[in-house]
This record gives C-alpha cells, sequence and structure tokens, in this order.
C-alpha cells in the first residue's frame, strides 16, 4: 500500500505494509472528523450583523449611560433579563458586593459569579 504526503513544496509516496496502511488510514480519517466538528462549532462574524456582536465604543460611557434616553433602553434590558440576573446587578453595580463576596454570600465559586456576569452583560449588548 502507498500512502501520499503533501508537503508545501513536495508530494511523497511511501510504501508501507497493509495493517500499518489501514491504521494511518483511519488516523487521518479521525482528524479530519475532529477538525470539521470543532469549526461546525463556531460561526464565522460574517453571518451576523455588525450591530449584534460589536458594542459601540465611542464617546463617554458615563455620559451614554446619563443621557435619558440610554437610562429608558437600559431600564428596558433590564427588564428583560432573568431575575437571578437582575439579583446579580443590584448585588454589584447598586450594594457594592464584589464578585468574591457574592459568591460568598451565595455559597457558589468567584468564578461563577464572574461567569454569569459575562453572560448577562453579553445579554444586555445584544438587548442594547
Amino acid at each position: 500500500m502507498k500512502i501520499k504526503y503533501e508537503f508545501a513544496t513536495e508530494t511523497v509516496e511511501v510504501d508501507v505494509n497493509q495493517d500499518f496502511g489501514t491504521i494511518i488510514e483511519d488516523m487521518d480519517r479521525e482528524e479530519y472528523n475532529v477538525n470539521h466538528r470543532e469549526t461546525r462549532r463556531h460561526v464565522t462574524m460574517d453571518t451576523r450583523k455588525e450591530s449584534e456582536w460589536m458594542a459601540d465604543r465611542s464617546g463617554d460611557p458615563y455620559e451614554q449611560i446619563n443621557s435619558s434616553d440610554m437610562s429608558i433602553k437600559l431600564a428596558d434590558a433590564v427588564s428583560k433579563l432573568t431575575p437571578k440576573q437582575q439579583a446579580l446587578i443590584q448585588a454589584i453595580y447598586v450594594e457594592g458586593y464584589s464578585f468574591k463576596g457574592y459568591a460568598e454570600k451565595l455559597g457558589v465559586s468567584p468564578q461563577t459569579i464572574r461567569k454569569q456576569h459575562q453572560v448577562m452583560i453579553e445579554k444586555l449588548r445584544m438587548l442594547l
């Protein structure tokens, strides 16, 4: 059995016995399948509208929030969050808890609170 190796500058064929060739073909097929599975999980940014994945980072964020129009939009977006996410906003931004402090209050790890915060922020960006 001949196995073909393709390099950037050349192609080489190597003679191997049937058993070894079958093993190499199986490994190549498995590698292809793993790579194919990985690419199916990812969504290219070309398929999304820019407004869906890119936040407006121009201008002063405090000035943007203080504008009445933005305050209304923010209140509306927060109302669409889950009660758990709203409680997270209340604890972190109103009551002044740190991630660690809030995690201790709930009996979870600080990483859990960070992840929930990250998900909540992403959801708010999508809603705004």
